[in-house]
């Protein structure tokens, strides 16, 4: 066995029979010719590669029912019948391809054919001949009709064609009377056929994201309905037709104008999802008290000022939005959602805290942002189950003792009140993991913190800390800390200590400047992500470089002069922001950062190498390109300059010179040392410059070298190198 074959083999599983080779995710630019070879092959995976065509050897693998092949480059596709009489299934989707290949037509066996997110401008006829197709998907293309289709169609249950630019929808579309599921949201619809109703079997109808004034009527005669998406149009009424969906269980009305919800809603005895979210409701009919199905009611966004009793009937809900509404107290029977899991109250206004809430056993998620509390009941403290709690954008000063007796709390957020501490009693939160208090006047590093071994993320941003405690390795298992716009004079290395941390925050865009970073911070070798923004840094240090695992590092808004050694070790990065610094010079390492497909960006700066227009695009590889071109002509150019003066400067201008250059005295006392007496003095330049080079390595420029003989009074070298490099900055050009 050969040792490519031998490498596809190890790749090879089998599952009820069928070999299946899996090659996902391998850079591969394409498919290995001996995939093809493989006996009983029936499960192809390519996803996640580079391939920009299909081979042709794909006809050879005849037993294959399973072709997947999305998130590629793919172009084209075999243009003659490719015979793959068992093909079952076929992922295309996320690819380039500008048409339904021609050649799926000879594959009568597909079942499912996803072709989503491509650049396909037509559907052609054979895509609804296929005698066996259940599932075509075709959204996020650009297709604007069907085409039609002339005879009944009695497989297909699915069609996928969202995120088109369909204006209409062809009354063809009917003759596919087994479709089951019909997705059109994100087009340009404004009606529908009126042949619609021959589609009886119809159980998922998705009209979102259009242009429709109206609820076609002809919706209301698809009694097979179960799921209706109407949300993002422009509806101000839903007819009391709607009551003869009796089947519906999901209605999604959520983002249009409808003022009114008509009480015929009540007789949808099935619903259990009603969104009505971001309308300008100001009442709901009490006939909504009548569905005893419904688990998710949605009244968000929306300008009621009370919330029915009547609602608390339905007695199964599980989950109740009333966020960015004007309600200020619940009623009494609210307690009769004894099930109620989540409840969303934020930004109604509340100035008390709704003291009937405590009294739902089954509440996991309170969402109470944006209200103007300053305190809560003492009676919150019975929420056994209460996992998470949001309080964040209100008025408190004091964090709420009641809080400390939420046993199951996994996320607490504070954000954006007035707190200076935390109790001790804080300790007995065992559960919490997720601790946010961020904008808040605290001073000092809270030391019960310390004691919560547990925590996994916390946010301490925008308060007033200017040091942390030695215990903070007593964290053990926190991964992520936030510690931006705080009052810290120095780094804190106590930070370098934490054994877990994955997530370092410091930017100070309103705190105190920090003007370096300790040479600790290599000692976070899982560090995946720091943002060091709008500091004063210039510089940073070498152990950078251990950070193995980094893959975000945002250094925008310093005062960087250089992109730092360290950078290049980063072989795991992915993001490296430099924007808005001193950089005048991007180093050919650049494109060592993982090809093009790294988040770059480095405009704002006083680039010079390479020029500004290449910066701004971002891609490394250009950008190192061209360094590495101009740097070869630099360095070609630099040493026709040393060569045509080096044996004309003098020996009393030698430590003159090259103490402007910036050679260390270390090294020019060596020189000297080294090339002593008059038979030697001339030996002492060329060395000279050859440490200059050295020590300086890309700042070395022709640029350089003519400013410093300027400088120490040899204009007219000076004056001959500079019509030597425009003479060759014209030949460049």
């Amino acid at each position: 066995m050969t040792e490519a074959k031998q490498k596809l083999s190890d790749e090879c599983y089998t599952s009820n029979g069928t070999v299946c080779l899996n090659l996902s995710n391998r850079g591969l630019k394409k498919i290995p010719a001996k995939a093809f070879d493989i006996k009983k092959l029936g499960f192809l995976c390519v996803s996640d590669n580079e391939l920009h065509s299909i081979s042709d050897f794909l006809e050879a693998a005849k037993g294959l029912k399973y072709f997947v092949a999305n998130n590629n480059r793919i172009e084209s596709f075999p243009k003659s019948s490719i015979n793959l009489y068992q093909l079952t299934c076929l992922d295309l989707s996320f690819n380039r391809l500008r048409e339904v290949p021609g050649s799926l037509e000879s594959c009568k066996s597909l079942k499912f054919l996803n072709l989503c997110s491509n650049s396909i401008t037509e559907i052609p006829d054979f895509c609804f001949s296929f005698r066996r197709l259940e599932v075509l998907s075709l959204g996020s293309n650009r297709i604007k009709c069907l085409p039609e289709i002339g005879s009944k169609n009695w497989t297909l249950k699915s069609l996928v064609l969202e995120s088109n630019c369909f204006t209409e929808l062809s009354g063809s579309v009917c003759n596919l009377v087994a479709l089951q599921s019909l997705r059109l949201n994100g087009n340009s619809l404004t009606s529908l056929p009126r042949q619609l109703d021959s589609l009886e079997q119809l159980q998922i109808l998705r009209l979102d994201n259009n242009k429709f004034e109206f609820m076609p009527c002809q919706i209301f005669d698809l009694e097979s309905l179960v799921e209706l998406g109407l949300s993002h149009n422009q509806i101000n009424e839903v007819p009391e037709e709607i009551a003869k969906l009796a089947r519906l269980d999901i209605l999604n009305l959520s983002f249009n104008n409808i003022e009114e919800l008509p009480n015929e809603i009540g007789y949808l005895s099935e619903l259990k999802n009603l969104n009505a979210e971001g309308n300008p409701l100001q009442l709901i009919p009490t006939s909504l008290a009548r569905l005893g199905c419904l688990l998710e009611l949605n009244l968000g966004k929306a300008d009621l000022t009370e919330f029915d009793e009547n609602f608390c009937f339905c007695s199964n809900l599980r989950v109740l939005n009333l966020a960015s509404n004007g309600i200020l107290f619940l009623p009494l029977e609210f307690s009769n959602l004894k099930i109620l899991s989540i409840l969303d109250l934020s930004s109604n206004g509340l100035e008390i805290f709704p003291e009937i809430i405590a009294t739902l056993p089954a509440l996991e998620v309170l969402l109470l942002g944006d209200n103007r509390l300053t305190d809560v009941s003492d009676e919150l403290g019975r929420l056994k189950r209460l996992k998470q709690l949001t309080l964040e954008n209100n008025d408190f000063e004091e964090f709420p003792q009641s809080l400390c007796e939420l046993e199951s709390l996994q996320v607490l957020n504070l954000t954006g009140n007035r707190l200076a501490n935390l109790p001790d009693d804080f300790k007995k939160l065992r559960q919490l993991r997720i601790l946010q208090l961020p904008g808040n006047a605290i001073e000092e590093f809270p030391d019960v913190l310390c004691r919560m071994k547990q925590l996994e993320q916390l946010d301490l941003a925008g308060n007033r800390i200017a040091q942390l405690p030695e215990d903070l390795k007593q964290l053990t298992c926190l991964e992520s800390l936030n510690l931006s716009n705080n009052n810290f004079s120095d780094f804190p290395t106590e930070v370098c200590v934490v054994p877990a941390l994955r997530q370092l925050r410091l930017h100070q865009g309103s705190g105190k400047k920090l003007l370096q970073i300790h040479e600790d911070i290599g000692c976070l070798d899982l560090l995946t992500h720091l943002d060091l923004s709008d500091n004063e840094l210039t510089s940073l240090p070498e152990t950078l470089g251990r950070l193995t695992q980094l893959r975000d590092l945002l250094l925008q808004n310093n005062r960087l002069k250089v992109v730092p050694d360290a950078v290049r070790q980063l072989k795991s990065l992915n993001t490296l922001k430099l924007e808005n610094n001193l950089i005048a010079y991007l180093p050919r390492s650049i494109e060592e950062l993982g090809g093009q497909s790294v988040n770059f960006n480095a405009e704002g700066n006083p680039s010079k190498v390479p020029p500004a227009e290449i910066v701004f695009g971002g891609e490394v590889k250009p950008i190192g390109a061209f360094v590495h071109k101009y740097d070869e002509r630099e360095q070609s150019l630099v040493k026709r300059m040393i060569e045509a003066i080096q044996y004309r400067i003098d020996k009393a201008d030698f430590r003159h010179l090259f103490r402007k250059l910036g050679v260390s005295e270390d090294r020019m006392t060596a020189i000297e040392n080294e090339f002593k007496g008059k038979e030697k003095s001339k030996e002492r330049i060329p060395q000279g410059f050859l440490a200059w080079q050295e020590e300086k390595s890309h700042l070395a420029t022709s640029g350089e070298l003519i400013r410093i003989l300027h400088l120490i009074g040899l204009t007219k070298m000076s004056a001959e190198l500079r019509s030597q490099k425009a003479v060759t900055d014209m030949i460049r050009l």
